[in-house]
């Protein structure tokens, strides 16, 4: 003899965009060996977006989010080269923050309050891959 009340929502659309470019250079240190160490400036940039909907299905809140950074990109690799044009590497991954700022923005029908702050986020990692080259 109750009422249900069924409510459905979405979950925040995100948005990712990354840019590192690198320079780097492979120094031999045996036959099957050699340490790469890479060197880059990143640009990352994360936008969420979230509506807040009432029992009626209405639109009663958007939240913005977004985060821009931009960081100094270590990346040492230990290569493997098993067979002439063909590696392995393996190794760290270090994103040093140099900048970045966080602005979030909440709609209420005419009403937008926004607030902006520096952000920075310090990023450690292990990669691997897998690379060939030809000769030229």
């Amino acid at each position: 003899g109750g009422q249900v009340i069924t409510r459905s929502t979405d979950s925040p659309r995100a948005t990712a965009i990354g840019l590192v470019p690198r320079v780097g250079y492979i120094l031999p240190l045996g036959d099957i060996l050699a340490f790469w160490p890479r060197l880059g400036f990143g640009f990352y940039s994360v936008s969420a977006k979230q509506d807040t909907i009432d029992n009626n299905g209405a639109v009663t809140q958007t939240t913005s989010l977004t985060d821009t950074l931009f960081s100094l990109d270590l990346d040492p690799q230990l290569a493997i080269v098993p067979t002439e044009h063909f590696f392995f590497h393996v190794g760290p991954i270090i994103n040093i923050p140099l900048s970045g700022r966080r602005s979030v923005e909440i709609t209420q029908g005419a009403t937008t309050r926004s607030v902006s702050n520096d952000v920075a986020l310090f990023h450690f990692g292990i990669t691997a891959g897998i690379g060939g080259w030809i000769n030229l």
